[in-house]
């Protein structure tokens, strides 16, 4: 879970969506992508894990992650990442995120949470779908 969720930071900062460092902090201008807890003040994105659909059995898995974002006071600003994430990622086939590839996506739901800070909250969330990797092959003893 690591892997895809770092390299959908990468993606999107790649797109220059959000800004992705591992290791540094951020300025106050950027909108600085974390993972897992939404920071309760400033600007920000989130990426989170919310769930699977991975049957023990199965070859092929859904993995479901959450964006979350608070920019400026300004909803309009909110309104455009959630655009620029749609367009990013929604419908799209055999993409690579960091060293996980993934199959397709396809944006589950998206929208306005409130604001939080006096700044608008939005989320979006997506489906990753891709192969499992195969259990081991064992020769009969």
């Amino acid at each position: 879970m690591p892997a895809l969720m770092s390299g959908l930071a990468e993606h999107i900062s790649a797109a220059g969506i959000a800004t992705y460092r591992a290791d540094a902090p951020y300025a106050d201008d950027e909108l600085g992508i974390v993972f897992q807890t939404m920071p309760e003040t400033g600007t920000a994105m989130c990426i989170s894990y919310y769930g699977s659909t991975d049957p023990t059995d199965a070859q092929i898995a859904e993995t479901r992650l959450q964006v979350r974002w608070r920019c400026g006071e300004d909803p309009f600003a909110g309104l455009a990442v959630m655009d620029q994430l749609r367009a990013l990622l929604h419908r799209r086939l055999y993409l690579r995120l960091g060293t996980v590839q993934v199959t397709s996506v396809r944006r589950i739901s998206a929208g306005p949470l409130g604001n939080t800070d006096d700044r608008p909250e939005f989320v979006s969330s997506f489906g990753f779908v891709g192969l499992r990797p195969l259990p081991p092959v064992r020769d009969p003893a």
